[in-house]
């Protein structure tokens, strides 16, 4: 026996009790040796793959990685590792084809399934991560709000998107680096400092009302969010910023409009447009004797005296559902079945598009005046009645 010759009995005896599979390709590519392990594998005895290629056995590895790199392994006469998937077992397998002093090729099999689907695994949770990290950074930058990043031990801003820029008026590179007492956006920083206690301790701030300063000096109203993030181990809050000014200015006037109407001494009823009543100021309330709660969801009807006709109500509410604004004198009646008179003007409500969404009534009670009114005309005719009788003595 020849050194070779012992050299390759020594490995057979060796590969033939490993637990990983192991074949010999003779120079042609046919196997020449099978161990235990790989009979499992190829899933056939040692007998019927014995003088096949590979690819006799397995017609579809064909063109595969496994045909090419077992041809490059002979042909070169160097190791070749590679991959293989193998469809009809369903697994990925590490392979490294050596060549040996025959003019053949060792080939180890080893499977690969596990570490295959870790390294997909990893590779689909980085992409998954990248995708985040983009639809991070583009919903950042084109988000209608002012976005920041800040380093919350040092107060630095880290970053900021455009909607920052336009509304405080700075530059990007006016900004970052730069930290809050630099730019004194805060106008109050007892408020700040109270933001910020809260975002440390609950994790976040949902719109938390400050005054903010731009650039021009102009101070303006925002409401701000932020979250509680960690940047390389340290505390950063992610902000999100929007101006409320026009918003509060509205408030405002809406707030003295309806301290207006309800202070007001006229009356003031809403309804919809089915003339149920959505609203009804405190002068109502006195006049009427109805509480609001009373009135709210009733229909003017409640009111009726019995003093005008149906022809007279119709002729009202043809000329309010047709647009047109009503006004006239009315008899009605109060809670407690007494009369009174008042003038009245019912317009309606229409919204921004100009469709009707309802009316309003403003009323005034003029019973007491009218009242006044009528003694007067009678104390005048009194009065004629006595100069024409002395007159005619």
């Amino acid at each position: 026996m020849t050194p070779t010759q012992a050299t390759i009995e020594n490995a057979t005896i060796i590969l033939e009790t490993a637990q990983e599979a192991y074949v010999r390709l003779d120079a042609e590519f046919r196997f020449a040796f099978i161990n235990r392990a790989a009979e499992i594998l190829l899933g056939a005895p040692r007998t019927d793959l014995t003088g096949k290629t590979p690819w006799d056995v397995h017609p579809e590895t064909t063109g595969t990685p496994l045909e090419l790199g077992l041809r490059r392994a002979l042909l070169e006469r160097i190791p070749v590792m590679f991959e293989n998937y193998y469809e009809g077992w369903q697994r990925w397998y590490s392979l490294t084809a050596t060549p040996d002093a025959t003019g053949g090729l060792v080939v180890h099999f080893a499977d690969a399934t596990e570490s295959k689907r870790v390294a997909l695994e990893r590779k689909r949770m980085e992409d998954a991560l990248r995708k985040s990290e983009e639809k991070f950074s583009k919903a950042f930058r084109s988000s209608p709000a002012a976005v920041t990043i800040v380093d919350l031990a040092t107060g630095t801003y880290l970053e900021v998107n455009e909607t920052f820029e336009h509304l405080m008026g700075y530059r990007h590179d006016e900004v970052i680096g730069k930290r809050w007492e630099d730019l004194g956006l805060w106008v109050d920083i007892s408020n700040r400092d109270e933001a910020i206690r809260r975002l440390l301790k609950d994790g976040g701030v949902r719109d938390w009302e400050f005054a903010f300063r731009k650039k021009s000096g102009d101070v303006r109203i925002g409401l701000i969010s932020a979250e509680l993030i960690e940047i390389e181990g340290n505390p950063c809050a992610i902000t999100a910023t929007i101006d409320i000014t026009g918003r509060k200015q509205t408030e405002e006037r809406l707030n003295t409009l309806a301290t207006a109407i309800e202070q007001a001494g006229e009356q003031i009823v809403i309804t919809d447009l089915d003339g149920v009543i959505q609203y009804c100021n405190p002068a109502f309330e006195r006049t009427t004797g109805y509480s609001k709660e009373e009135a709210i969801g009733a229909n003017p009807r409640l009111l009726k005296s019995g003093k005008h006709t149906a022809e007279f109500y119709g002729q009202l509410w043809t000329t309010i559902k047709n647009g047109g604004v009503w006004a006239g004198h009315l008899f009605n009646k109060k809670k407690d079945g007494s009369l009174y008179e008042e003038d009245a003007t019912i317009s309606p409500i229409r919204d921004t598009s100009g469709k009707m969404s309802g009316f309003v009534a403003i009323k005034r009670d003029v019973t007491q005046h009218l009242q006044l009114e009528r003694q007067f005309q009678q104390a005048q005719k009194l009065e004629s009645i006595g100069r024409l009788e002395i007159a005619a003595q």
